[in-house]
């Protein structure tokens, strides 16, 4: 991928030494260079796209994407490079999203299912790991607005407590525990945030 990768570097520079009155006409330009390295060199579109900063998060995933032909999973592909090479907190809190919204598309929002499995097990699993993470960078008040009326109880739980709404979490555990005459849970909360 010698190729993708010594092109990429020129079209970087080149791009750097622009000035401002041609930069639009570069922009263009860009895109359909950017289109093309994504459909042979994604590893090296996504260094380009990140490192350039020339076109907005918003571009890339509204007028890019869409005109890839192997778009499938590209959107997902782009923030995982992103949090492990770039993270920033809009890449990350898009990322948990992402995997929210395919993780509600396999399961609903509303109602926990019996049993996670498969694709449903993986997307749990990958958004568990990004909110749990000690470097996390995350918007954690947007994700926790974004699930708050879901069946999501662990990561509700686990944002209460990194955002110190000890309170919030409480009444949570309390309503729920009213409905199944169980108060283990807030006992358990409350061992687990008592140095809070």
């Amino acid at each position: 991928c010698l190729i993708g990768k010594e092109r990429t570097k020129k079209v970087f520079y080149k791009f750097k030494e622009t000035k401002e009155e041609k930069r639009e006409e570069k922009e263009k330009l860009f895109k359909k260079y950017i289109i093309w390295l994504l459909e042979k060199y994604q590893e090296e579109a996504f260094e380009v796209i990140v490192k350039t900063e020339l076109i907005s998060n918003k571009i890339f995933m509204e007028e890019i994407i869409p005109k890839i032909k192997s778009k499938e999973d590209l959107k997902e592909k782009f923030l995982e490079y992103c949090n492990k090479n770039n993270k920033t907190e809009t890449y990350q809190t898009q990322l948990i999203q992402l995997y929210i919204d395919k993780l509600f598309k396999l399961t609903g929002k509303e109602k926990k299912p019996e049993k996670l499995e498969g694709e449903a097990e993986k997307y749990y699993n990958l958004m568990m790991e990004v909110i749990k993470s000690k470097d996390s960078v995350y918007n954690k008040k947007l994700i926790l607005e974004y699930i708050e009326t879901s069946w999501l109880k662990e990561p509700r739980l686990i944002l209460y407590s990194q955002l110190k709404e000890f309170n919030k979490a409480l009444e949570y555990l309390f309503k729920e525990a009213k409905e199944t005459l169980s108060f283990t849970e807030m006992e358990e909360f409350c061992k687990n945030n008592n140095d809070n």
